[in-house]
């Protein structure tokens, strides 16, 4: 047997047994669902919106379902995420990294390509309703269930200590910048900066000891990977996002109660709209500290954006191609796309009751 047929059986043999539980012993009959998180336990999605959400699910399903955390990585790293959810090791994962293995997720990848969002809720919702609507994508999260569509924060250049903020396209020429992707490896390149992919643990380090210039980052966690300490100069031109949507494993989730079923369905929305919202406020929330504490900021004109925007049409010209070579049209997955993210430009949101009432802090 396969290491993914063991991976599934193993799953099946735990929901069967879960659910059975023992008689007259209600906390024995509470389903234990795994979670792998590779996020630091302090993260604010993990505090803000991961565990508000698991509190939720278990209330609202009168405890049938309980949460069983493992963070910061202890269990699986972000490339492992996919794999293990499908494969039942974990029942959950917060965050399908699709940025560390976009060869497995060609179509989605199209998310990935420059200068598509301006909002994080504006990714989200189109993710949303481009998994719905785009078999093509559907299928690349074969074996998973996917509840939350969560887009991370778009990109911007961090810099440390000692530069200027580039404010042209020449300014970037020659930078050694980080590229959290194979994407944004392409992207780096076609600034004329010279990409460099080092792993998540060991980025500050190389910050600080400056064998990287900068980092092609989102913005708002730039604090909580402690980025923040190292970097100082900041040149806002919202390049780009990456997809970390929220799964669990389809033959657990299968088995679950068909209360316990519809609460997760019911919820998925909701987990959509507050991911993209909280991610957008701690984006404005760090830009506001940043300014206050004295880092060098420049905001991108338009006119220079368009120059960049110019510069990235190879990018999109090669996932065009890439699809056409798996005889896929491109072209109209892409246009889908862009309706809709035109369709969630500026959206409107109403805060769910399971909301931290502080969430905006």
């Amino acid at each position: 047997m396969t290491r993914r047929g063991v991976f599934t059986m193993l799953a099946i043999i735990f929901a069967t047994v879960c659910l059975i539980g023992v008689p007259g012993d209600a906390s024995a009959k509470a389903i234990e669902i795994k979670v792998g998180s590779a996020e630091p336990e302090g993260h604010y999605l993990v505090q803000c919106v991961f565990l508000p959400w698991c509190k939720e699910v278990e209330r609202r399903t009168n405890g049938k379902v309980k949460f069983k955390w493992y963070h910061s990585g202890s269990l699986l790293k972000y490339e492992q995420n996919f794999d293990a959810a499908r494969d039942g090791l974990v029942q959950m994962v917060p965050t399908v990294a699709v940025f560390t293995q976009e060869a497995r997720f060609p179509v989605s990848s199209v998310f990935h390509l420059p200068f598509l969002f301006e909002t994080t809720l504006q990714a989200n919702l189109t993710l949303e309703e481009a998994y719905r609507a785009i078999p093509e994508i559907r299928e690349e999260f074969k074996g998973l269930k996917m509840f939350g569509f969560h887009c991370s924060d778009i990109t911007n250049f961090a810099l440390v200590r000692g530069h200027q903020p580039p404010k042209t396209l020449e300014d970037l020429k020659g930078l050694k910048i980080w590229a959290p992707s194979k994407k944004a490896v392409e992207i780096v390149k076609l600034l004329d900066a010279s990409p460099r992919m080092v792993k998540m643990e060991d980025l500050y380090m190389s910050l600080q000891r400056k064998s990287l210039d900068g980092v092609l980052f989102p913005t708002g966690p730039l604090a909580k990977w402690k980025l923040t300490d190292v970097c100082d100069v900041h040149s806002m031109v919202y390049m780009s996002t990456s997809l970390i949507p929220a799964a669990m494993n389809l033959s657990f989730y299968n088995s679950l109660p068909a209360e316990v079923r519809e609460v997760v369905e019911d919820m998925g929305p909701s987990w959509t709209k507050f991911a993209g919202a909280i991610v957008d406020n701690r984006r404005e929330d760090t830009i506001k500290k940043l300014k206050n504490r004295g880092d060098k900021m420049y905001a991108f004109p338009s006119g220079e954006r368009d120059r960049l925007r110019k510069q990235m049409q190879p990018v999109w010209e090669a996932w065009l191609q890439t699809m056409k070579d798996r005889g896929i049209d491109g072209q109209v997955i892409l246009d889908k796309v862009l309706a809709l993210a035109e369709k969630y430009r500026n959206p409107a949101y109403q805060p769910d009751s399971w909301w931290p009432a502080d969430w905006k802090k």
